[in-house]
């Protein structure tokens, strides 16, 4: 019996976690982040305020939502940035680059190194949009842990492409046509 009820609330929280997948063409499914959130340093300190994903609207946007783990870092920031590099040279719309870290998803006992490593980022790039998350969005849209994530969004927050995990250099090249197709 107790099989049973596993296998229902297995297929419970399958079906409920697919209502929120990622579709290329359909819009984003909002994500709210009320713990943690936008990240901003004050004072040397990190301050959060909350986020909500619908922000986005009016504005093409490439998004990453990564795990807070060195590796998930490297696997896609090559590919972010060649089309970042793309982006200087000319020739691509304008679009918003943001980072969405997951700060649940690290090493044991290393929250306060991630933590200080954001703070250390967006000290680097206080105007590059930085969002700490607590694990709702790999929940709430269904992603891999320890992974890396790439959405591209266009002002309706219409999802135009989404990879959950290492992108290719073909991934790379539809992004950067995607981005260098003209406006509709």
């Amino acid at each position: 019996m107790k099989c049973l009820w596993s296998l229902v609330l297995l297929l419970i929280s399958s079906a409920s976690l697919a209502q929120h997948a990622v579709q290329v063409g359909e819009p984003l499914e909002p994500l709210h982040i009320d713990d943690k959130g936008e990240i901003s340093v004050v004072d040397d300190e990190l301050r959060f305020r909350p986020w909500s994903s619908d922000s986005l609207k009016g504005q093409w946007t490439l998004m990453q939502y990564l795990a807070a783990r060195p590796s998930a870092d490297k696997t896609n920031r090559w590919a972010l940035n060649a089309i970042t590099g793309q982006a200087e040279q000319g020739g691509l719309r304008e679009f918003s680059l943001y980072n969405i870290v997951n700060v649940d998803d690290v090493t044991f006992g290393a929250t306060s190194f991630a933590l200080n490593a954001l703070k250390t980022n967006k000290k680097k790039h206080p105007d590059s949009p930085m969002i700490a998350d607590m694990g709702h969005g790999r929940e709430h849209w269904g992603l891999t842990k320890k992974s890396s994530a790439i959405f591209l969004l266009d002002a309706d927050s219409r999802v135009l492409f989404f990879r959950d995990g290492a992108l290719s250099q073909a991934d790379v090249d539809q992004i950067i046509a995607l981005l260098a197709a003209p406006a509709e």
